[in-house]
């Protein structure tokens, strides 16, 4: 792990033209926001020397580079994109026949019940 000094942060902040968040905007961003790429919870720091928050994703980094999604955003595309899957799957029986059982006959549902 790196160890940046106080004034090497605020310099790399000021090299990329990043802001930063003051406390409330942190907050808020943490609250509604996840990252655009993997969706994951953000993290928020305080830029050392400063009264200001980096707000982060762990694995993607901070989020005045890569941009943030809300969360409620995030649930509307998943919810869109299980029904996308199950109407590609519904119409790929060929393909993907094991993931929906064949309709079972009369007569197998019958035996099955005992009859």
């Amino acid at each position: 792990m790196i160890d940046y000094s106080a004034s090497e942060v605020r310099a790399i902040f000021e090299r990329e033209g990043m802001a930063g968040f003051d406390g409330q905007e942190a907050r808020e961003c943490l609250m509604y926001y996840v990252c655009p790429v993997c969706y994951g919870q953000l993290t928020s720091f305080l830029i050392p020397g400063t009264h200001l928050h980096a707000v982060a994703c762990v694995e993607h980094g901070n989020v005045e580079q890569i941009g943030r999604i809300t969360a409620n955003t995030v649930q509307v595309l998943m919810l869109q994109a299980t029904a996308r899957f199950w109407d590609a799957v519904r119409n790929l029986d060929d393909l993907w026949g094991g993931l929906i059982p064949p309709p079972l006959s009369e007569q197998d549902i019958l035996k099955d019940l005992g009859f």
